[in-house]
């Protein structure tokens, strides 16, 4: 009879074969149908082998025993490329893993600036990156793991360049834009951001973040992507390095990284001011709908309440000293209706 049951695909073979548990089963099927196949199909199996494929006993009609060692040796080759590669892949799983541990200390290491520290947790993920790339340099972790190590290495060196940096630059590019007032009014908003990144990063109110994140991308917005390209990426990475900073820290907030009482200070105080000069300009706003309601009284009621709200703040800048002179002109204006 012709085999049809029992069939398991070989991949030595590369077809389906029968496949016996023990050389006596193999053989023991030979001595009972080989003659019924040889009258079936003209071919008759004549001899067992063991097949490495898969783990048991093949039956063959060919009988040379010089084939079967050729075959062997490819098998045994065959073997061993799997074998190797198996052992790659356990090798190169052993550095992803490596990576990953050193990866997750990075951020640590950053918020506490240790930066001859994160130097050297980088160095360290390059080199188990260099045995990864060496297996597969196109697999998709192969691309993931060199983005986030990029990632990882600019991050180091924007903050080894310090806060001042990015306020030096956006300065530059506001010289080199005098007579353009797009960019002047762009740059001031970045400006400040950048100067007061320390309590935006120790901020724990994340809606007013956003809302500082949101002016900011409004204003960036004005300046057209073809003819600012440049500066308006300076300004996207001045912001997100910022942001990026302040959720590593809040992520991680290990016990090296305490804020001080003087920096909490100057967060609220920094909170009260935007509060306090918000208020004053909507003061204004409406000291200007009261006027040409003829609402005079609460004109002056407004216009002595913002000014006792900037007394009160303690604090002139640019942006408080434009408010003082828009109520200067409105009480002069209230003062000669009353004259």
């Amino acid at each position: 009879m012709k085999p049809t049951k029992n069939k398991n695909y070989c991949m030595g073979c590369h077809r389906p074969k029968m496949l016996f548990e023990t050389q006596k089963k193999a053989d023991n099927f030979i001595r009972y149908n080989a003659e019924e196949i040889m009258e079936e199909t003209g071919v008759a199996p004549v001899r067992s082998y063991y097949c490495v494929f898969c783990g048991g006993w093949h039956i063959t009609s060919n009988p040379s025993l010089e084939s079967a060692e050729n075959l062997n040796r490819r098998d045994r080759k065959i073997i061993g490329r799997i074998e190797n590669v198996a052992r790659t892949k356990e090798e190169e799983k052993k550095h992803r893993a490596e990576i990953s541990t050193l990866l997750y200390q990075f951020p640590k290491v950053m918020i506490c600036k240790d930066f001859d520290k994160a130097k050297s947790i980088l160095n360290e993920c390059y080199r188990h990156f260099k045995a990864i790339e060496a297996y597969n340099p196109c697999a998709p972790h192969t691309l993931r793991i060199r983005g986030e190590l990029q990632q990882a290495r600019e991050y180091l060196a924007e903050c080894e360049k310090g806060g001042n940096y990015y306020s030096e630059e956006i300065k530059r590019y506001m010289k080199k834009y005098a007579a353009d007032e797009k960019v002047q009014k762009v740059g001031a908003t970045f400006l400040e951001v950048v100067n007061n990144r320390d309590l935006l990063i120790q901020n724990d109110n994340r809606e007013e973040v956003m809302e500082i994140r949101a002016m900011c991308m409004e204003k960036l917005a004005e300046l057209p992507k073809s003819e600012y390209k440049t500066l308006r990426s300076l300004f996207l990475k001045a912001l997100d390095l910022i942001l990026h900073e302040r959720n590593v820290r809040k992520k991680n907030s290990p016990k090296c990284y305490e804020i001080d009482q003087r920096a909490i200070e100057q967060a609220n105080a920094y909170r009260k001011y935007r509060t306090t000069l918000l208020a004053a300009i909507e003061n204004v706003e409406r000291i200007g709908q009261c006027f040409e309601l003829g609402d005079i009284t609460t004109c002056r009621h407004l216009l002595n309440e913002t000014d006792k709200m900037l007394t009160d703040l303690g604090f002139e800048d640019n942006n408080t000293n434009l408010v003082k002179a828009s109520l200067n002109e409105w009480a002069e204006k209230l003062a000669n209706m009353a004259a």
